[in-house]
């Protein structure tokens, strides 16, 4: 087993690094996203459509299109 006696000591750039890295990822838009929940989703079948219904604690947001090759 080896052991060693080495102290780490953190230089203050990379102390200040790691403070502001923490502090942008706790104001960015990926923390906001995390506090989201979906609440349900109910699905009703037809015969030419699906529907499908997201219910969240907080307002989505979303995209719509249409795909080709095949059409959907």
């Amino acid at each position: 087993m080896l052991v060693s006696n080495y102290n780490y000591v953190i230089s203050r750039r990379r102390l200040l690094q790691g403070a502001g890295a923490m502090w942008l990822l706790s104001v960015s838009q990926v923390s906001l996203a995390a506090v989201s929940q979906v609440v349900a989703v109910r699905v009703w079948p037809a015969s030419s459509y699906t529907r499908v219904t997201v219910e969240s604690n907080r307002q989505l947001q979303y995209k719509q299109f249409a795909l080709s090759n095949p059409e959907r």
